[in-house]
């Protein structure tokens, strides 16, 4: 565990969008997000 009650998750896919500069995660089968080069995330 990361945090009391956070479990690990495998990640599936992460993408850079060479446009943005956005990283994608997808992780397991129901977490996704962006995460923006200032280091912000959205769900």
């Amino acid at each position: 565990m990361i945090y009391p009650g956070w479990l690990y998750t495998s990640i599936e896919l992460v993408r850079l969008d060479e446009r943005t500069g956005n990283l994608y995660v997808l992780a397991g089968k129901n977490l996704d997000f962006e995460i923006n080069p200032t280091g912000g995330y959205e769900p």
